[in-house]
């Protein structure tokens, strides 16, 4: 292919805001499918990159820099001669991060970084715009961060983007809604950072809809959240009962238990084993309170420095919970599952 015609074929191509766009129109409330792949640029990113070789953040910085600098210092540069000269950069593109780019403390740096996210056909120059945005970016900001965010490639970097910005807790609640793995675990980080009621309301409920043991989350979710007072309110919902289940259960089974490093813990699983007890018994809650019971006789939870008489008794009402016919009654629906697995785990 020529030069003219390899350009003109470049020129024509999606950018990767467009290109989210388009399918998050096809599935709105839900993440793209296989996280937006294939991408416009794939292309581009098959195989070792010319020069090879691995890449340390050290050469990722200077050689992003060299070109930044060339652009800010070069009068009369346009932006699309930037993003070509970002597109041919031979650093990979997990390598461009907020930081490793050197920070550029002037107005068109924040300019640059809207026109490269908006218009970048590339990954290289998306991922560089996003990052010229980071510490800068404003309200305005949001649906052109949150919707790259939606491309699996962007999307760690589109959630560091938008915590910063003031009553960001919105977007990074649509955000975790609408993505997976990665990105979702970097929106619930930045949740549990937030301390905003909208971002503590959205993880009482849905922290462990993706990933039952929270992705190793749970201690960071449970101190943000403030667990134990929400298990010790009478007016808490059912499904926060729920997802306080799932969290207790993933902090005792994690490889290094985390429940020791939870102050609240006693408080939390003490609570828990009440209000379990009190709301209608589905399969979930059920295993939370055979695992906790088990890690209390003989788990991390029973090496809490519990109070005189107080483990026992939250040993005894889990106890209660899954010997009682209520219990019995769930079980026996899961067991008739058409679902396999729910089957299984009823058994």
């Amino acid at each position: 292919m020529s030069l003219a015609r390899e350009r003109g074929a470049l020129d024509h191509r999606l950018s990767l805001f467009d290109h989210a766009s388009r399918l998050h129109a096809l599935t709105p409330d839900a993440p793209l499918p296989n996280g937006g792949r294939p991408y416009p640029d794939d292309a581009d990113h098959r195989g070792p990159r010319p020069g090879g070789g691995s890449f340390s953040v050290e050469q990722a910085r200077a050689m992003l820099a060299a070109v930044l600098r060339a652009h800010f210092d070069g009068p009369g540069r346009s932006l699309d001669e930037l993003h070509e000269d970002l597109r041919a950069l031979d650093v990979p593109a997990w390598a461009i991060r907020p930081d490793v780019l050197p920070w550029l403390a002037t107005e068109p740096a924040r300019e640059t970084g809207v026109w490269l996210a908006r218009h970048a056909r590339d990954r290289r120059p998306a991922l560089t715009g996003l990052c010229l945005l980071a510490g800068r970016a404003g309200p305005e900001d949001v649906p052109l961060v949150r919707t790259l965010g939606l491309l699996r490639c962007l999307g760690p970097v589109a959630v560091a983007v938008l915590e910063p910005i003031p009553g960001s807790a919105a977007a990074l609640v649509w955000l975790a809604e609408r993505s997976a793995l990665l990105t979702l675990s970097r929106a619930i980080e930045a949740m549990c950072r937030a301390e905003d009621p909208v971002a503590v309301a959205w993880l009482l409920r849905h922290a462990t809809d993706q990933d039952p043991t929270a992705g190793g989350h749970a201690l960071r979710v449970a101190q943000a959240v403030r667990l134990a007072d929400v298990l010790e309110d009478d007016e808490t919902v059912d499904q926060a009962v729920l997802v306080a289940g799932r969290l207790l259960q993933a902090m005792a089974w994690e490889d290094f238990s985390t429940l020791r490093d939870y102050d609240d813990a006693c408080r939390a699983l003490a609570a828990f084993a009440v209000r379990a007890a009190a709301v209608p018994p589905v399969l979930d809650s059920l295993a939370s309170a055979a695992a906790l019971a088990e890690d209390l006789t003989s788990g991390h939870a029973a090496c809490l420095p519990w109070r005189p008489g107080v483990r026992e008794a939250t040993l005894e009402r889990l106890r209660r919970l899954l010997t009682s016919a209520r219990a019995a009654e769930a079980l026996a629906g899961a067991a008739r599952s058409p679902d396999p697995v729910t089957r299984r785990r009823a058994a």
